[in-house]
């Protein structure tokens, strides 16, 4: 059972600007982000609501058909990832690259 009082918790921006391109990206997911600081619960909730279901359009969305051998690199700070489910009996292996080790905390 989830305990939210054991997890630690780090604010966050909703924007943030990448420091080698620049560009801004929405910094928020349903799985960590729980609300918008010093705002109306519920006003939090519809603006958190309306940001995951522009993420969910099809235009913003890359789904990947994998296949044997295949690499997939992605720029946590600036995408929101997940996966697909997939058969119990396939195997999947993942490995982690830290390429830059920014003094922030990445919380997605």
């Amino acid at each position: 059972k989830y305990d939210r009082d054991a997890v630690p918790h780090h604010p966050q921006p909703i924007f943030r600007k990448h420091p080698e391109t620049g560009g801004t990206a929405v910094y928020v997911c349903p799985l960590m982000t729980e609300e918008i600081i010093d705002m109306d619960e519920a006003e939090s909730k519809e603006i958190l609501n309306e940001i995951y279901e522009l993420q969910r359009q099809p235009q913003f969305v890359y789904s990947h058909k994998w296949e044997v051998g295949d690499f997939v690199m992605w720029d946590n700070r600036c995408l929101l990832h997940a996966r697909t489910d997939f058969p119990r009996d396939q195997r999947r292996l993942l490995r982690r690259v830290t390429i830059s080790d920014e003094a922030e905390v990445m919380a997605a």
